[in-house]
């Protein structure tokens, strides 16, 4: 892919949290050329840590993404390391789960923020275990200036244990972006 066929996109992140507590790092605005023989053009990372999570707690985050590019967008790939944290390295620690909505995520009025999709939601990532390596996942034609809208959820199991409860790790999901 050449220089000229990259896409340039910018992201806005909204932070949601759900149950335990969440400090945020944002990293918004212009996404970096991702340089690669893959098919994606484009990056965003944001990076966060999670703290005071028990079992059952879950915390969620958005993230909008417009493209502003001149061509459209196609495919998508998602990124979440392991870290060296034992939230993240347990078999029994952190799952993570990614959303998209065709229309921004809507909050919903309940005790820890909670947010839902009335647009049609596709799910990109079902609760896994971290890492996340998920590449060329196609998503709705988003032409020039539309926006992807996405839910980024994380689950501390219920069977966690009290080892890694107060525990705190940091994570950091990457959305690349592009066309195939």
């Amino acid at each position: 892919m050449t220089l000229t066929r990259r896409i340039v996109l910018t992201a806005a992140a909204i932070l949601g949290i759900g149950g335990g507590a969440l400090s945020v790092a944002a990293v918004n605005g212009q996404l970096q050329l991702w340089p690669s023989r893959s098919p994606m053009a484009a990056t965003h990372a944001t990076s966060f840590t999670i703290k005071g999570m028990v079992p059952g707690d879950r915390a969620q985050r958005l993230i909008t993404v417009t493209n502003t590019s001149r061509r459209a967008v196609t495919r998508m790939a998602i990124r979440v390391p392991r870290g060296t944290s034992p939230l993240t390295r347990s078999s029994r620690g952190l799952a993570a789960q990614l959303l998209m909505c065709t229309k921004p995520w809507t909050r919903l009025p309940t005790r820890g923020p909670s947010y839902k999709c009335t647009g049609h939601a596709k799910t990109i990532v079902q609760f896994q275990r971290l890492p996340i390596d998920r590449n060329r996942i196609t998503i709705p034609r988003t032409a020039p200036g539309k926006k992807l809208y996405f839910r980024f959820t994380l689950l501390m199991r219920r069977d966690a244990g009290n080892a890694l409860q107060g525990q705190r790790a940091r994570i950091t999901p990457t959305i690349l972006i592009g066309t195939p």
